[in-house]
């Protein structure tokens, strides 16, 4: 899928805006600003563009999957503790 090579790469030039404004000779309100900008764009393209696409493609296995792999790793990075993985709960 040729959107998620674009999202990749989105990804990489978003943390390299995100370098440049946390080098104190570097960081101006422009760089903060392009940073801004370019999040929103690519937070407009994932919920637009990207995540239906990806939606169309899962089957009820995949979405299982994807549950407890978000769980274990929640669970793993959890700073807080907050253990309830509500998404994984049997309704």
């Amino acid at each position: 899928m040729p959107e998620i090579k674009f999202a990749y790469q989105h990804h990489k030039n978003i943390e390299m805006q995100i370098e440049q404004c946390l080098s104190p000779t570097k960081t101006s309100f422009q760089h903060i600003k392009s940073l801004v900008e370019m999040i929103e764009q690519h937070t407009r393209f994932e919920e637009r563009i990207l995540f239906p696409l990806i939606e169309q493609q899962m089957n009820e296995t995949d979405w299982a999957n994807a549950g407890i792999k978000l769980a274990s790793f929640l669970n793993a990075h959890s700073e807080d503790g907050y253990a309830d993985v509500f998404w994984l709960k049997q309704k």
